[in-house]
């Protein structure tokens, strides 16, 4: 965001403070948008009008989501240290990915929750965290599944032997379940589909009732996924992004083995044969990644696009810096933090963080001092911020 789109921006917000009458839906989101910079997070909505810089990163979102909605499927390392706005990246492609009807799943990587060792785990927190611009979760599941069957039943086709001709394309394991979906053979069979589809702790069990072999376990997830983004496709969304934030890297995992699992299970995401169609990935990491990688992922420019977040410059925090007071003057209900915080205070704030920080200057850190220092002096707008916010950074 350039600073004339600021403007733009601050002008919109101001007609906000000054309308008592707005809905109180958007004095909330920006009081909810602050919060999350006080945790150091990013916020889930809206995030596209809180993006500065970051250009590349638009660029390479719209093109790859293109080619997930004609078929391909595509992988992309984000590369930046912790701070540096990792995931505000990937919450950015989630909100596009949701408006352009894409079904999007946002996991954090853990050795304890989620492993990259275990596709099978990877897989099931994958379908449990689906979402849509109206449903998540197992709801989302049972929503993909209730398009498919009444899509079927609407053309007439409700019988066993036309639901299987209509996903002729699909595993025929998976024909076999929507089959089962859409005309039970017996009691609960709709709900084990369901328990199946998301691969819950029973899965063999419920493999097995329902006459399949193919499941997700480490060594066939893949194939689950493929056809995960076939059906997802088939029933109208443009495709499925996957969002895997790395909150522990490959090389802090406990044990050579399983750090060697991660690195194989990420060159099975990369490798032609196995490419999910219509699925977008995105791997956030840092540079330590990269550094211990070498000989484990294959470097090829045709596998994946690495994506280096560049750092934010002097005009772009001077942009961000204006609209954290800007919705913290909307969210937090200060009517004169317009006059007694103004740009020149932001500026100076900007000036001395990046005098103070040089090349350690992260956007999270930044964000999360200003928004300090504009909880101390909001009371008493008397006291100068730039002031307030570099007295926090010394004692810090």
């Amino acid at each position: 965001m350039s600073l004339n789109q600021h403007n733009d921006w601050h002008e919109a917000l101001n007609r906000i403070g000054q309308n008592l009458s707005t809905s109180s839906q958007e004095r909330m989101l920006a009081g909810s948008t602050i919060n999350s910079f006080r945790q150091g997070s990013p916020p889930r909505n809206n995030i596209a009008k809180l993006t500065v810089g970051q250009r590349d990163a638009h660029g390479v979102f719209q093109r790859e989501l293109q080619r997930a909605r004609d078929g391909a499927c595509s992988f992309t390392l984000v590369n930046g240290n912790y701070g540096t706005g990792k995931s505000h990246c990937l919450y950015l492609l989630r909100e596009i990915a949701l408006d352009k009807n894409f079904l999007v799943s946002f996991l954090t990587l853990t050795q304890r929750e989620c492993p990259l060792y275990d596709l099978g785990i990877v897989y099931s927190q994958i379908v449990h965290r689906i979402e849509g611009k109206k449903a998540f979760g197992a709801i989302a599941i049972q929503d993909i599944l209730e398009r498919w069957a009444e899509g079927v039943r609407r053309k007439g086709q409700n019988s066993l032997e036309a639901a299987i001709c209509r996903v002729k394309i699909l595993h025929p394991d998976f024909q076999k379940a929507l089959a089962e979906y859409l005309c039970p053979t017996f009691p609960g069979a709709t709900e084990l589909v369901e328990r199946w589809l998301v691969g819950d702790d029973s899965t063999k069990r419920t493999a097995s009732r329902l006459k399949i072999e193919l499941r997700p376990t480490n060594e066939q997830a893949l194939e689950m996924m493929k056809q995960l983004g076939k059906l997802v496709q088939a029933i109208g969304f443009s495709g499925l992004v996957v969002l895997l934030d790395e909150a522990e890297a490959i090389p802090a995992y406990a044990g050579s083995a399983k750090q060697k699992l991660c690195y194989d299970n990420l060159c099975h995401l990369l490798e032609r044969e196995n490419r999910v169609p219509h699925c977008y990935f995105v791997y956030a990491t840092t540079p330590l990644f990269f550094q211990k990688s070498d000989g484990h992922i294959p470097i090829s420019e045709k596998s994946y696009e690495v994506l280096d977040l560049a750092p934010l410059s002097r005009t772009e925090y001077i942009a961000l810096g204006r609209i954290i007071r800007d919705l913290y003057h909307i969210g937090e209900g200060w009517r004169g933090l317009y006059s007694s915080f103004n740009d020149q205070q932001i500026d100076r704030c900007v000036h001395e963080y990046i005098k103070t920080s040089g090349q350690n200057a992260k956007p999270r850190d930044f964000v999360r001092s200003l928004v300090s220092a504009l909880d101390i002096c909001a009371p008493n707008p008397k006291q100068k911020l730039s002031n307030v916010f570099l007295s926090n950074r010394e004692i810090n």
